[in-house]
């Protein structure tokens, strides 16, 4: 039996659904490919996102990533704990520091970063066009941030 499409059009094909369904399982895939590290796939955004930049400050990793700045601190606080990360203060501003990996967090980034490799490549062998949903994604992440700025969020 099939249904009449929606009123609403909820569910009809478009960008919001097609994302959220996208993701799931892409999440699933991240989330199994670094489970024996026993972090999150937002843990190992920041690590890689403070190894590209380091030494950074949280409001710049906060940035990279796009994380609430309350999630990122309690964040970086555990990773911290952990010994993944040290903090240094920040030469020009007593109020803030600078994050950089420790050897412990590189280890991780990197181990990490091996087995997140080896899920795209298997992800990416089942996709037509690999390189053009990489770039579609990255508009999709720029128009995003541009319509929270519309909406003055």
């Amino acid at each position: 039996m099939t249904r009449a499409p929606r009123q609403d059009g909820l569910f009809e094909p478009n960008a919001f659904l097609q994302f959220f369904l996208a993701a799931q399982p892409v999440g699933r895939l991240v989330e199994r490919a670094i489970r024996k590290s026993g972090m999150s796939a937002s843990d190992y955004a920041i690590l890689s996102a403070i190894d590209e930049l380091e030494p950074v400050t949280p409001a710049d990793v906060a940035r990279l990533t796009g994380m609430p700045r309350p999630t990122l601190s309690a964040t970086i606080e555990r990773l911290s704990r952990a010994g993944h990360l040290l903090r240094r203060k920040h030469p020009s501003d007593g109020r803030s520091y600078r994050l950089a990996l420790s050897a412990r967090g590189r280890r991780a980034k990197d181990e990490n970063g091996a087995a997140l490799l080896e899920a795209e490549k298997s992800l990416a062998a089942r996709l037509q066009h690999p390189e053009q949903v990489t770039a579609l994604l990255a508009d999709l992440r720029v128009a995003a941030e541009g319509a929270l700025e519309d909406d003055g969020s």
